[in-house]
């Protein structure tokens, strides 16, 4: 099964015009209310964190990425709790992740393949790479707790999550 068209996709967001109801800019808003909680949680559609929580809207922001490791996003997490002051980070990894399927070596070669990449440029990529889910979590709150530029309060308040995409449900990695 392929995916939408880009044209499909801009013809669906026609049709969202018609209901969309628009945001407000920060300039009118009386009392901002910012998320407490971060997290940081792979891309793939099958792990989703406001499906995963029910979350509603600014209940919390989230960043997605390959594997959901944190190590890319660091500055960033850094950057927004300057501003938000989150109260929790939670990471979320997932059963079946593509990393655990394939290698950063797997990844690279491909990228060799590519026309006009060179072995050291596609060497030089930084992928994330991991064999046990419970373990990758750990290394991911570890770095994050490790960093000299994340508050302490913070760093007391990361919490880390394995969710089981059979099930639904998501358990807590200590």
């Amino acid at each position: 099964m392929s995916g939408p068209t880009i044209q499909e996709l801009l013809d669906r967001n026609e049709r969202l015009s018609t209901w969309f109801r628009p945001a407000k800019f920060f300039s009118e808003i009386s009392t901002p209310r910012s998320p407490k909680i971060l997290m940081v949680s792979c891309l793939d559609p099958r792990s989703q964190p406001e499906e995963i929580f029910g979350l509603q809207f600014a209940e919390a922001l989230s960043f997605r990425n390959l594997g959901g490791r944190v190590a890319s996003v660091h500055d960033d997490i850094v950057g927004l709790d300057s501003l938000l002051r989150f109260e929790h980070v939670i990471i979320i990894h997932h059963t079946d992740c593509a990393l655990l399927h394939y290698t950063s070596d797997q990844v690279r070669e491909g990228v060799r393949k590519l026309p006009g990449v060179t072995a050291e440029e596609a060497e030089s990529l930084v992928l994330p790479n991991f064999s046990s889910l419970e373990d990758s979590v750990r290394e991911d709150m570890e770095h994050l707790k490790k960093s000299k530029v994340i508050r302490p309060e913070l760093k007391e308040a990361i919490k880390g999550f394995v969710f089981d995409i059979k099930t639904g449900l998501i358990k807590q990695v200590e």
